[in-house]
């Protein structure tokens, strides 16, 4: 019975020694399948050396001759969140510009088709606040991308007369106005009748004997500046109103930098490396099936 254990005991043995031993080769088979295409690439070396050195030198001839272009943004914040027709607004802007549309630029912004030639990108990115559905926007992000630094302030201007301009946004403001204004008017008339009733307070306090004065069924001073406190609060809150009645409030500017967005050098280099990589790849796999 005990050699019968030791038996098993060295069958036992036997079987993990040789599951390592598969998965030991299984590991480097696969290792060296993952490593074929270095291996592959450095089958010439001096092809591989020549190649990564010419990409090199594409990518340098292409950041020195791509005109650079520079980026900002500006903050804009909506009156009414709910209503987002402004932004089939802005999508309008980043077709007319995808399609190389410079007259239509030109039109919309209000600005001369030379300075259209220098806009690359003029796009918003909404921005909400808290977990908030997609039908509210908060505040909105516009990025301007320009191969013109100086042009960033004229753009900022333009867009914001785009918005402003259109025929919606425009009814919206007149209304709101109107509005303010009646309720100034309204609030005009009522101060004027309490100060009235503040005059006629003051009259109603006659002497009626040697003793003092006897106010009979005087109106309560307390009501009456409590009510002329809160006229003028509504008043307070309407000289507000009036001052952000436009739909749209520009709460950041453009802060342009002097650093372009493009061409920038890493990127670049290591776009034209992986082309050259994958193409010597290419080349040396042909080669080796050639042969």
């Amino acid at each position: 019975m005990a050699l019968r254990n030791d038996e098993k005991l060295a069958d036992d043995e036997f079987d993990v020694e040789l599951l390592v031993k598969k998965l030991y080769h299984l590991a480097a088979r696969g290792c060296y399948k993952l490593l074929y295409p270095v291996r592959l690439l450095l089958n010439s070396p001096k092809l591989l050396v020549a190649g990564v050195l010419f990409a090199a030198g594409v990518a340098f001839v292409i950041k020195s001759t791509q005109p650079k272009i520079y980026m900002a943004s500006f903050i804009i914040r909506p009156h009414n969140k709910a209503d987002l027709f402004y932004v089939n607004l802005f999508y309008d802007l980043e077709r007319i510009i995808t399609d190389l549309d410079f007259d239509a630029l030109a039109r919309e912004l209000k600005i001369s088709k030379e300075q259209t030639y220098k806009v690359h990108q003029i796009a918003l990115q909404p921005i909400r606040v808290g977990n908030k559905s997609a039908d509210t926007i908060d505040i909105a992000e516009i990025v301007l991308m320009s191969s013109d630094v100086r042009m960033f302030d004229t753009l900022q201007d333009r867009v914001m007369n785009y918005i402003r301009g259109n025929e919606h946004y425009r009814k919206i403001e007149r209304l709101r106005r109107a509005e303010v204004a009646d309720m100034k008017v309204k609030i005009q008339r009522d101060l004027e009748e309490m100060d009235s009733m503040k005059r006629l307070l003051t009259l109603n306090l006659q002497p009626r004997n040697a003793g003092g004065f006897v106010y009979g069924e005087p109106i309560d001073p307390a009501n009456v500046y409590e009510e002329g406190l809160k006229l003028y609060k509504q008043q307070m809150s309407l000289a507000w109103q009036e001052e952000y009645a436009d739909n749209f409030e520009l709460i950041k500017g453009c802060v342009p930098t002097m650093k372009p967005v493009y061409p920038r050098w890493k990127p670049i280099l290591l776009y034209c490396e992986a082309v050259a990589l994958l193409l010597l790849f290419g080349w040396n796999y042909y080669l080796v099936k050639r042969k």
